[in-house]
């Protein structure tokens, strides 16, 4: 049974919808420019529409978008070869990448790593890839991915744990004013 042109529109625009935003988020986290990540995810959808008959079919859909849009993003960044810094002290933005319910000085914690684990937190942790799925996108082994997931980790929870040690001027003092 063939399927008709809006009945194909309507399965794309209900896909759109419901990854745009974690799609969206994960790109930002990694590329760490908004604009960019707006331009290659909205690249990314596109082709994925052209080509929405192979993408609809493929095993997750989301990942086919995530790989694009960061292949798309590596491109855009080759041509200019000037990336606009990510403020990471931003809380504007940092608020803007967590959805509700993460914690933006996480987020901000992720976007200081390096890139290769940015792009392994983001699409595990945020977009919700398997490692198997994961690897695939980024266009690497699964243990790299692991390995990649590991380090980043243990990255963050040091910066955690840092930045949650009250500073001298905060720590309690003695009935004698030491």
């Amino acid at each position: 049974m063939a399927v008709t042109a809006t009945e194909r529109s309507a399965a794309f625009e209900a896909f759109f919808t419901a990854t745009y935003k974690d799609v969206f988020r994960a790109v930002v986290l990694v590329t760490r420019d908004r604009e960019a990540a707006e331009d290659a995810v909205a690249n990314a959808y596109l082709k994925a529409l052209e080509r929405w008959d192979v993408v609809a079919v493929h095993a997750r859909p989301i990942a086919w978008i995530v790989r694009v849009a960061l292949n798309d993003s590596v491109s855009a960044w080759r041509r200019l070869r000037n990336i606009v810094p990510f403020p990471t002290g931003s809380a504007a933005l940092a608020a803007f990448i967590a959805p509700a319910g993460r914690d933006p000085d996480l987020i901000r914690a992720v976007a200081s790593l390096p890139l290769r684990q940015r792009q392994v937190v983001a699409l595990r942790l945020l977009v919700g890839l398997d490692t198997e799925e994961t690897a695939a996108a980024l266009g690497i082994a699964s243990g790299t991915v692991t390995a990649h997931l590991h380090r980043a980790l243990g990255s963050l929870r040091e910066r955690l744990k840092a930045s949650e040690q009250p500073s001298a001027s905060e720590q309690p003092r003695n009935s004698h004013g030491r």
